[in-house]
């Protein structure tokens, strides 16, 4: 999406019709993102006036003013936009683990390590071979068109491979917990208290049971439309539901 927004912002004016055309695809893109999200979402009202700025965003403003200035300044309200939707998920994962503390310690690292391979090693030339050999190390390529020989060359390339396969695995585990996180958040609180309910199915009594399979009633009316939501269960109002 952001490649097409800053493809949309680059836009040559001078040729009118192929601005036209590109202008027309990257809407069309951008409208079938929205209402697939709105559709996928399960409250649709809440999903509209949480995502008002979405929804300015795919206005065709382009085609209703003139002024060419215009027209750029809400290209680059759109690029806003979808930019700060693509970005925020990125640096909530830079967040999580202190995964940015460990990216820039194996930055550091790599560029040490670059240097003083450059120092130690009679076959590398200069730091930018060192540079390339030192990433390619880190991330455990190992090309093998450069190879240390020296003692503390091979020492050099030992600490960057720890560093690079301990900051691969990081990586991988953030980014898997940052999709697990999102699931959690996705679910209704409805759902996480019946959840929890079930979680200690053993411990429950005959009037806990009643309580929430009233409660489980309640949502399925809920969800007929036959009943506002009941939210969070009050436990001294189901238990006399329960007692009826």
């Amino acid at each position: 999406m952001l490649i097409l927004i800053l493809i949309s912002v680059a836009i040559p004016f001078s040729d009118a019709a192929f601005s036209g055309q590109i202008d027309l695809l990257i809407w069309m893109v951008f409208v079938l993102d929205y209402f697939v999200r709105l559709l996928k979402a399960q409250e649709k009202k809440k999903f509209v006036k949480s995502h008002v700025i979405d929804l300015i965003a795919i206005i065709p403003l382009d085609s209703l003013f003139l002024s060419l200035r215009i027209v750029q300044v809400f290209r680059v309200f759109r690029l806003s936009v979808y930019a700060y939707r693509y970005v925020k998920p990125l640096l909530t994962v830079l967040r999580m683990n202190e995964l940015s503390k460990v990216l820039v310690f194996a930055f550091v690292t790599i560029i040490a390590g670059a240097a003083i391979i450059d120092l130690v090693e009679p076959e590398i030339q200069s730091i930018e071979d060192g540079l390339w050999w030192a990433i390619v190390t880190a991330t455990t390529v190992g090309y093998g068109d450069i190879s240390p020989k020296t003692g503390p060359g091979r020492m050099v390339a030992v600490v960057l491979m720890l560093v690079g396969i301990g900051t691969m695995g990081i990586i991988t585990g953030t980014i898997a917990t940052y999709f697990l996180t999102q699931k959690e958040h996705d679910v209704p609180n409805s759902v996480k208290h019946i959840q929890q309910e079930l979680a200690r199915f053993h411990d429950l009594s005959e009037t806990d049971l009643k309580m929430l399979i009233r409660y489980m009633e309640a949502l399925l009316e809920y969800k007929r439309g036959h009943r506002e939501d009941p939210g969070i269960p009050d436990a001294e109002l189901l238990q006399e539901e329960a007692e009826k």
